[in-house]
C-alpha cells in the first residue's frame, strides 16, 4: 500500500509537469499513475464512494425527469 505523502508528492508531480506545459502525451501518463497511487492509498476507498453515490444520485434523477 502507498502512503498519502507519496501520494502527495507524486500530485504535485502532475501539478508541476502540467502546469509547465512539460507533459503533452506524458500526461496522460502521469494522470494514470497519479489514480492508481491515489487508489492506493486510504483516501481512494472515500473516494470512491462518495462518486459512486454522486453517478447514482445522478442516475436516479434523469430516470424521475424521464419518467414523468
Amino acid at each position: 500500500m502507498l502512503t498519502a505523502p507519496l501520494f502527495v508528492v507524486v500530485l504535485l508531480l502532475t501539478a508541476v509537469c502540467i502546469g509547465g506545459k512539460l507533459a503533452e502525451v506524458g500526461s496522460v501518463f502521469l494522470g494514470v499513475l497519479l489514480g492508481l497511487t491515489l487508489a492506493s492509498t486510504s483516501l481512494g476507498a472515500p473516494i470512491l464512494q462518495a462518486l459512486t453515490a454522486a453517478s447514482s444520485g445522478f442516475v436516479d434523477a434523469l430516470s424521475s425527469l424521464a419518467g414523468k
